[in-house]
């Protein structure tokens, strides 16, 4: 199951130039989301790529008790360990509709992924491919590649500082090897093409559907499959952030680390708070969740009101809700409080049995808020977009 449980870190200063530079976005929150995420792809590549960070992780984690691994390795996640959060991301920036995920993806062919990102990308183009073609003919090589750098090196100022293994090279494609990349995916899109496209489908489909003929229909399972994992992530991060377990392991865990390596300790284990981000994980989740607009990312949101989200978090929630406007209103009359706890309960469950099991100290009414509460929350949805309030740019 690729739930995302790693971590997500909300970026605030990346400017979005590469492939279509002459181009402001229409949805200046969207272009925000999406510099958010592609920042964020481009700092767990290299804690991934680290040798400075697995051997630290590792070391952490020799310092915990044999009767806590469990509970060790939840408050200290490391980048590897969340297989998935990567191709989740690309994933959510794939099902974006308008013109700043579309060039985000583009731009994403600057980045050395790994196998399972790289295929991830290479399944969002296509699945799209006619719309991107005319990005792709227009895609410098050189302008994605200096994004890909400028990026990488504003990252190295904040949150990789610590992380001093990672060259540029490593991250970054050169532009021969874009070019060569581009040239693939327009001569694979024009003859509809795509060699893997059989897994591609049945991937994004979570195994329903495997045949391009039924292109509509994968494109809102698409939607569907990757807005799932993100609810259960925003759950999951909850939790975590909770515990009283986790956050006296994640001390502990900490001070097993000397003093010369703080900034680098901070940076392998740093849960559920991100240590480069002015926001928190759950906040930029739902962001991404704000890049869709179909009808499964609606009812995450509205689901998300069964939620105990704290301050910036719930702002968070009810600036996407005022970002949809007057369409979600119907959506939030027909609101069932009684359907939306229960979903929030069965995922706190679920999440229990698997992935977070070793946590104990937390009761879903942490969690879960009270049916009166989701009707009072959905009440000041409805009226704040009803009276046209707005969402102020991050």
């Amino acid at each position: 199951m690729k739930v995302v449980l790693g971590l997500f870190v909300l970026m605030s200063s990346m400017s979005l130039t590469a492939a279509a530079q002459d181009i402001v976005p229409a949805d200046a929150h969207e272009a925000s989301q999406i510099r958010s995420a592609e920042s964020f792809i481009i700092y767990e590549e290299a804690r991934g790529l680290s040798r400075l960070v697995q051997e630290t992780h590792k070391k952490l984690l020799q310092a915990c008790p044999e009767t806590e691994t469990g509970l060790c390795q939840t408050a200290c996640h490391h980048p590897i360990a969340s297989g998935g959060i990567i191709e989740s991301t690309i994933g959510l920036i794939g099902i974006g509709r308008g013109d700043a995920a579309a060039d985000a993806l583009v731009n994403l062919l600057g980045i050395r992924l790994d196998a399972g990102g790289s295929e991830t990308l290479d399944c969002q183009i296509f699945i799209n491919g006619r719309t991107h073609l005319d990005r792709l003919e227009r895609l410098q090589a050189k302008s994605v590649v200096e994004h890909c750098q400028s990026t990488f090196q504003d990252l190295q100022k904040r949150g990789l500082a610590s992380i001093r293994d990672i060259k540029v090279e490593r991250i970054c494609h050169t532009e021969a090897e874009v070019s060569k990349r581009r040239d693939e995916f327009i001569k694979a899109i024009r003859a509809n093409a795509y060699s893997d496209w059989e897994e591609c489908y049945h991937q994004v489909s979570g195994g329903v559907l495997s045949s391009p003929t039924q292109i509509d229909m994968v494109k809102e399972a698409n939607e569907a499959n990757q807005i799932r994992f993100v609810e259960q992530a925003i759950v999951s991060v909850m939790i975590r952030g909770l515990s009283r377990s986790v956050q006296e392991t994640h001390k502990k865990l900490l001070q097993a680390c000397p003093e010369t390596e703080t900034g680098l300790c901070q940076a392998v284990c740093s849960y559920p708070s991100h240590p480069i981000g002015s926001g928190s994980a759950i906040k930029f989740t739902i962001r991404l969740i704000g890049l869709a607009r179909g009808d499964a990312a609606t009812d995450v949101l509205v689901n998300l009101l069964g939620l105990r989200l704290d301050g910036t978090d719930s702002e968070e929630l009810r600036c996407q809700a005022l970002i949809r406007g007057r369409p979600l209103i119907s959506r939030l009359e027909r609101l069932q409080a009684k359907s939306v706890l229960k979903h929030c309960q069965s995922t706190f469950y679920d999440l229990q049995k698997r992935g977070l099991g070793s946590i104990s100290d937390v009761k879903v009414e942490q969690i879960c808020r009270t049916e009166a509460e989701i009707r009072g929350r959905r009440d000041e949805f409805l009226e704040a977009i009803k009276l046209g309030a707005e969402c102020p740019l991050w």
